[in-house]
């Protein structure tokens, strides 16, 4: 889309792809800018896949991150109440001593 415009400074296809990577990650540096419209339109669509991008990779890590923190709570529970169900099963059997001996 530059390489015909006689102002462009994105030329080679090293050049975009550069352009392109610093663009998508939001860096930005400032040193390969495109001059013509249709550069432009593209600049805008590749920022704002960037933004949706890096957003959808930190949702994705939360989510895998909330995941692992509600299976250690769910494992906690359950080992508690493993724990409580076997104190009231030796109740259950004390008490069934108690009331068989009196």
């Amino acid at each position: 889309m530059e390489r015909n415009h006689p102002d462009a400074n994105i030329i080679t296809y090293f050049d975009s792809v550069w352009w392109t990577v610093s663009t998508i990650t939001t860096v930005g540096y400032g040193d390969f800018v495109p001059v013509t419209d249709a550069g432009k339109v593209l600049g805008i669509i590749l920022q704002f896949f960037g933004v949706l991008m890096y957003g959808s990779m930190i949702a994705l890590i939360g989510k895998a991150m909330n995941r692992r923190q509600e299976e250690y709570y769910q494992s906690r529970v359950m080992e508690r109440l493993d724990t409580i169900e076997a104190k009231l099963g030796k109740l259950n059997k004390e008490s069934e001593f108690l009331i068989k001996r009196q």
